[in-house]
């Protein structure tokens, strides 16, 4: 895995604590979901296409920190659970069934992972654009 330096980030730190919790939050996640698209967009790129509905599934999500804290997690995965109207609108089947055997594999199916190497291929982009964003 690369490694890398951040600088900033405690004083980013006092800057959001200072606004209001609901601002700061969704600040962090917008800023998330922008720096996560080179991730999706590898991970699209990577995937193995079968039938086409994990390809499809594969979106950014973006929540809420729990408890007290400021905080925002951002995630990339099969999360759609059905296909857009102009994919024909079909409910998509087993999508994290499908990610998981292709990450990981199975007894049938050998490994070829694309969601790691993907945020691997753009963890310094993430940074950047995050960086950027806020």
């Amino acid at each position: 895995m690369p490694s890398f330096e951040v600088e900033g980030l405690r004083e980013l730190e006092q800057k959001i604590l200072k606004m209001e919790a609901k601002t700061a939050e969704k600040m962090l996640r917008q800023a998330g979901r922008q720096a996560m698209k080179p991730v999706l967009s590898s991970a699209i790129s990577k995937v193995n296409v079968d039938t086409g509905d994990l390809k499809a599934s594969l979106a950014i999500r973006a929540s809420k920190g729990k408890g007290r804290r400021i905080a925002a997690t951002i995630s990339v995965g099969p999360f759609k659970k059905k296909l857009s109207k102009k994919q024909r609108g079909n409910k998509i089947e087993r999508a994290n069934a499908k990610a998981l055997s292709q990450e990981y594999g199975n007894r049938r199916q050998k490994a070829a992972p694309f969601l790691r190497p993907a945020l691997e291929e753009q963890a310094n982009s993430v940074l950047t654009i995050f960086k950027t964003e806020l």
